[in-house]
């Protein structure tokens, strides 16, 4: 994906529209994911695309695969990921 610098960058959805499942309420996915860490990626990139949430321990996750989803990601850095200490940046 290409965004031109006089466009605003494209937006990530919020956690409820994200493609995606949560599974089991504290397990989530995580017996998935440890079984096959790869296979899991890729059947979840390929069912749902370069975003998807999951739950792993209890802990929810966004994923985001490949250069499209990580330009993404990078392009809002700052809004996305603001510090969570004091001195963080």
């Amino acid at each position: 994906m290409t965004v031109p610098l006089h466009q605003s960058p494209p937006k990530l959805k919020a956690p409820e529209e994200m493609p995606g499942r949560y599974g089991l309420p504290f397990l989530g996915e995580t017996l998935s994911i440890f079984g096959d860490e790869e296979l899991y990626y890729w059947q979840h990139f390929q069912r749902y695309g370069s975003v998807f949430k999951t739950r792993i321990l209890g802990q929810k996750f966004a994923f985001l695969v490949g250069p499209e989803a990580n330009h993404l990601c990078c392009w809002n850095r700052q809004t996305m990921f603001p510090p969570r200490w004091a001195g963080f940046s």
